[in-house]
């Protein structure tokens, strides 16, 4: 695996994460493979708040106290918080996407940044960052060897204060879980919301173990904001690109991997139309999956956009 062998870089690395009192890590895609176990001991030994992107829950459990769920412009209350209050941030296999730090905005009291990446055009994303070009789990690892035994400067009340966010956050979707019927003044009758019907799904999905798999729009950004994943690899979800009709056509792949996994593809009415094929080629594969089809013409967004 590739990683910087320049020992004055993870010297000026060390240095700030030692001098920073509210440090919060983001993991991004790029992230993805890397050991919980490292990553858990790297948020002990920094006392930094965890942030991640849509594609990479549950590397580093939801019910772990540091863990503020997802951030950017359709993140979470914690996960906002954690980055807009943070004076360092460390980045990890993350593009830096506007939906991912909405813009540059996210990061406005952090004075400085570690990127952590393999794509050298990547590292270059922010000003006044330390930049370390590798492998992320490789770099956490010697980080973690550096870090041992050295003294913070955190603040105590960094993490209480991000916890009480999470309260928040989770105060907030159980609202939304409680009242899970509205008034559609279009059918004229009461019916499911989406946030609810996402979680009622969420909850097989994690009963079952099954694959969850999260299309493009409004059904990703819900789902996103909902899923709180234990472990890795039960998320996927299109992020950065909007590949409309993502959801569906990935199922197909566990049909050629020989059905092993049971995927559910959450899918708006938008991006289901993108792929009638799609379902011709899984009768023809022998699929066994769900799809959850969601009507999303009430929502509107992307007649938004169009206007």
């Amino acid at each position: 695996k590739v990683i910087s062998i320049d020992q004055e870089t993870y010297n000026e690395a060390v240095d700030a994460i030692c001098s920073a009192s509210r440090i919060t890590v983001k993991t991004g895609g790029g992230a993805a493979n890397i050991d919980g176990k490292v990553l858990e001991e790297f948020l002990e030994l920094t006392d930094a708040a965890y942030v991640h992107g849509p594609q990479v829950p549950g590397i580093y459990p939801y019910s772990k106290e540091r863990n503020m769920s997802v951030g950017g412009s359709k993140g979470s209350i914690c996960g906002n918080y954690a980055m807009n209050e943070c004076d360092l941030i460390i980045a990890l296999g993350a593009r830096g996407v506007c939906q991912w730090d909405c813009s540059g905005t996210a990061f406005r009291k952090a004075k400085k940044m570690i990127n952590i990446n393999c794509d050298y055009d990547d590292l270059g994303q922010y000003n006044n960052s330390v930049r370390i070009q590798g492998d992320a789990q490789e770099v956490l690892i010697k980080l973690n060897e550096l870090l041992r035994g050295r003294n913070l400067n955190s603040d105590p009340e960094w993490i209480k204060g991000c916890v009480q966010k999470k309260e928040e956050w989770e105060a907030y979707k159980k609202l939304r879980y409680d009242q899970p019927v509205l008034e559609d003044p279009k059918r004229k009758k009461k019916i499911l919301t989406e946030p609810a019907a996402i979680k009622i799904a969420c909850d097989f999905a994690a009963e079952h173990e099954c694959i969850k798999i999260f299309d493009a729009g409004d059904v990703q950004a819900n789902g996103f904001q909902i899923v709180t994943d234990e472990k890795p690899g039960y998320t996927i979800s299109d992020s950065g690109s909007s590949y409309m009709g993502f959801a569906v056509s990935s199922t197909l792949a566990f049909a050629i991997a020989g059905n092993k996994d049971y995927p559910m593809a959450f899918t708006g009415d938008g991006s289901f139309m993108m792929n009638p094929q799609i379902l011709i080629d899984a009768v023809q594969h022998g699929l066994k999956g769900m799809i959850l089809l969601f009507d999303n013409r009430r929502m509107g967004a992307i007649t938004s956009l169009q206007n």
